[in-house]
């Protein structure tokens, strides 16, 4: 596997002082976009999994969060207006992450946004080329509606949130068409493992909610740090 040179560990270490900036603001914003979400939904329930990361262990797990996916970003592209692209992206999932895993739900005040933000810096200088963004937009909302719509008539109920579609057409408005099947799969994996080892430890059933939102960010993430031939791909 091939990794950056040691001098671009500068711009890393730098992205994550400005990780350990970012993180207490970022984390205020997610306690009260959940706190307005409780608001807007009145037969809001927490789920299963209740993360109470931000509200018990303090602003230190967004902080941290923040400070290593904006090291890893500074680290991957050097001193390139792509790493700035890539920590305003990785910080952007961050959020949603902690969001969806608390409330279960991906507001369209966040997601869309995301969205617009990967097709804008991709029609300047980005990840891919817009065309490629473009669809991937489109085929990333298209993939996961027809994906609910088919296990709708067959299951006769819900299987994922309206918030799924809109986080994979944002991810494929960043990376592209073409890296919507290596996400999704990706995604899909790591949802099934982890939901069958909560499963299994008795803290849920086949038919509990579970984010999927959390798997589709990691996956994304993962993909932009990789792309481009960077790490071996």
């Amino acid at each position: 596997m091939m990794f950056p040179p040691m001098t671009s560990l500068v711009p890393g270490v730098l992205a994550a002082l400005a990780g350990l900036g970012a993180g207490p603001v970022l984390a205020r914003f997610i306690v009260r976009t959940c706190d307005a979400m409780k608001m807007e939904y009145l037969d809001w329930d927490q789920g299963v999994l209740a993360f109470p990361g931000v509200r018990v262990w303090g602003q230190s797990v967004v902080t941290a969060g923040c400070s290593m996916t904006a090291f890893l970003a500074g680290w991957r592209f050097g001193w390139d207006w792509m790493a700035v692209w890539a920590i305003l992206f990785s910080w952007g999932l961050l959020v949603l992450v902690f969001i969806d895993l608390e409330t279960l739900f991906l507001p369209d005040r966040l997601t869309l946004p995301l969205l617009w933000a990967g097709l804008l810096v991709n029609s300047i200088h980005g990840f891919i080329d817009l065309r490629s963004a473009v669809w991937g937009a489109a085929a990333g909302y298209l993939v996961l509606w027809g994906i609910y719509w088919l296990f709708r008539l067959v299951a006769r109920r819900e299987g994922m949130g309206f918030g799924d579609f809109k986080l994979l057409a944002a991810l494929g408005g960043w990376m592209g068409w073409q890296s919507l099947p290596l996400m999704l799969l990706g995604a899909s994996v790591a949802g099934l493992l982890v939901g069958g080892f909560w499963v299994r430890r008795g803290r849920g059933t086949a038919r509990t909610p579970f984010p999927f939102g959390p798997f589709l960010a990691l996956a994304g993430y993962g993909v932009m740090l990789c792309r481009q031939g960077g790490w071996g791909l």
